[in-house]
């Protein structure tokens, strides 16, 4: 403050944080990638650790469920969320939002990221063929690994925080992360407790979405970013 009255300026504006940098976009999308390979191995191979830990987990599950029809019941609910239909409809509204405001990178990442992580699941889904638990309390087509519903779930909640991020308010920021991380997180619980899907089935739906997503942005920001000095302040 002293040496601000010596020199007649003015006191700096307080430091707020910058938006997050394409490296560091670029590196949890690696990171995810990375962790979902290893899963993918780990399941190929049949690890004896992850399937001592499928199988315990998948039995603890069922047993609640059946035991519980309440928790069963509110499963077969909430396990709706990571529909197709819903998550399309929630990414349409979230595109109508930025389109009418003109937020056109923000647009393409609501568009490109679900689409791309999408094909990614599709790509290990074909390529893995993992059967299903035997236990299912309803019906499911197609292979387990990764689980459709928790990588829809988690590309929308994703995509649309993502969006949504840089225009919150500070007060605001922690109760939105913990909604776009408890989505999720309830619909991968859901295929468990509905039999439908080992626990790795889920996670590795949860990797796909952060594989695809933050890279999807580090690639839009960086076609879209003008040549210049990376900002600090906001």
């Amino acid at each position: 403050m002293a040496g601000d009255a010596w020199n007649g300026c003015p006191a700096p504006a307080p430091a707020q944080p910058g938006p997050v940098t394409g490296s560091a976009l670029l590196g949890t999308a690696a990171a995810a990638a990375a962790g979902l390979a290893a899963l993918t191995v780990a399941v190929v191979t049949r690890r004896p650790a992850l399937v001592a830990a499928d199988t315990a987990l998948a039995r603890s599950a069922h047993h609640l469920a059946v035991r519980h029809p309440a928790v069963a019941t509110a499963a077969a609910r909430v396990t709706h969320l990571g529909d197709g239909r819903v998550v399309v409809g929630v990414l349409t509204a979230t595109g109508v939002v930025l389109a009418r405001n003109r937020r056109w990178r923000a647009l393409a990442l609501v568009a490109v990221a679900p689409a791309a992580g999408t094909l990614l699941c599709r790509a290990v889904r074909a390529r893995v063929a993992r059967t299903r638990p035997d236990r299912a309390l309803r019906a499911a087509d197609g292979y387990a690994f990764p689980s459709n519903h928790a990588t829809n779930a988690a590309l929308a909640a994703a995509a649309v925080t993502g969006v949504a991020w840089s225009r919150l308010p500070a007060p605001a920021r922690p109760g939105v992360l913990a909604g776009a991380l408890a989505a999720p997180a309830a619909v991968g619980a859901t295929r468990v407790l509905l039999g439908v899907h080992w626990p790795s089935d889920v996670l590795a739906g949860w990797l796909v979405a952060l594989t695809a997503v933050p890279a999807v942005a580090a690639l839009a920001r960086r076609r879209t970013a003008p040549n210049r000095p990376c900002r600090v302040w906001n």
